[in-house]
């Protein structure tokens, strides 16, 4: 009587902490490269040439290291164009997966993969 069958995954969920970051700053390095600064003090420099790449008609216009640099942060986001034409939520930034997100826009929620 005595053993539980119950399988329990060992996979750690994020801690909130993780999940409310956001970006605090950014500075263009080179065309395409930016060095990211987020709330919890930690900060990543990220080459966005190969997501930036895969824009497809009217978006790709931010395609250009002209258009690329006027980035702006908003909302913790980064974000490119008046109406906010190309947003990047922070944890796809943090994680450095946008090519495949981990964050799914339409319900808002963290996927963990």
């Amino acid at each position: 009587m005595g053993q539980n069958n119950v399988l329990q995954s060992t996979r750690k969920s994020r801690s909130n902490k993780k999940e409310n970051i956001k970006v605090s700053d950014a500075v263009l390095i080179d065309p395409f490269v930016l060095k990211v600064f987020f709330t919890n003090s930690e900060h990543r420099t990220i080459d966005f040439q190969p997501f930036f790449n895969t824009l497809k008609g009217y978006y790709k216009k931010w395609n250009k290291p002209s258009e690329f640099k006027k980035f702006k942060i908003e909302d913790g986001e980064l974000r490119w164009g008046k109406n906010a034409d190309v947003q990047l939520h922070p944890l796809d930034i943090y994680y450095n997966s946008l090519l495949h997100p981990l964050h799914d826009e339409l319900t808002e929620e963290i996927m963990i993969i």
